[in-house]
């Protein structure tokens, strides 16, 4: 627990210090579509967090299952009102953030 607890003010100060956006080099994913997991798995940040080589391979495979499912999950959403939209994606982004964090 208190390591999960590490991990998550080690990525908070992470973002805080250099924002998802501005990060030039990402492992993969793209922060719109899988959030915080984009800027974890980039190689230097998953050093300063100490994640091993299982935990990228698992964020990694989450990343690309979760991207496999974002073409079908824009056209859900679609033809929805822009507030709607825009709740259903943030709740889709937080979703696979909380997958990888578990």
């Amino acid at each position: 627990m208190q390591k999960q607890a590490i991990l998550r003010k080690s990525l908070a100060i992470l973002i805080a210090v250099s924002g998802l956006r501005s990060m030039a080099a990402m492992a993969s994913g793209s922060p719109d579509t899988v959030g915080v997991l984009a800027a974890i798995t980039e190689p230097a940040n998953a050093a300063e967090l100490g994640l091993t080589q299982e935990q990228m391979e698992r964020l990694e495979a989450l990343i690309k299952q979760h991207e496999s499912q974002a073409l079908a999950f824009g056209s859900q959403v679609r033809e929805l009102p822009p507030n709607e939209k825009r709740e259903k994606t943030l709740e889709n982004l937080r979703s696979v953030e909380r997958m990888g964090m578990a």
